[in-house]
């Protein structure tokens, strides 16, 4: 039977979580967001990354995807955060390293707002993390 957290730092995943779809029901309900869903009716290959990952976090700012953290193909924990510009076509430049997380992380969430990127929480392959970094995202 396993173990329930017994402190805040280890249920802070779970309530990231709960706000998150919390706020993104308000969002729904106060026309923060489309109404409807918009069909996506077909799918075109494009760049893709420098290795396989899993459990990583993509979000977009700017022309820029960026994918931050995650597990290898020998699952492992990565620091590396891969940026692409997006082209005009929709497709993706070359990844690039941008930068690298505090440690090696997947799991975790990630959001990109005004000029920062946020890592919240995660697992670091021993254990469930409550830390909360923010760098600032800077212009080329």
């Amino acid at each position: 039977m396993s173990k329930q957290p017994s402190s805040l730092s280890q249920r802070l995943p779970f309530w990231l979580a709960v706000i998150s779809l919390t706020l993104a029901l308000l969002a729904a309900q106060w026309d923060w967001a489309p109404s409807h869903a918009v069909p996506i009716t077909q799918w075109n290959s494009t760049t893709a990354l420098p290795e396989g990952l899993a459990s990583s976090n993509a979000v977009t700012y700017g022309d820029f995807v960026y994918v931050v953290g995650g597990k290898n193909n020998s699952e492992a924990g990565i620091t590396a955060i891969y940026g692409a510009r997006i082209k005009t076509d929709g497709g993706l430049e070359n990844w690039t390293v941008v930068g690298q997380l505090p440690l090696p992380l997947y799991l975790h969430a990630t959001v990109g707002t005004g000029d920062a990127l946020f890592i919240i929480g995660g697992w670091d392959g021993q254990g469930t993390r409550a830390e909360v970094w923010r760098a600032p995202i800077l212009s080329d």
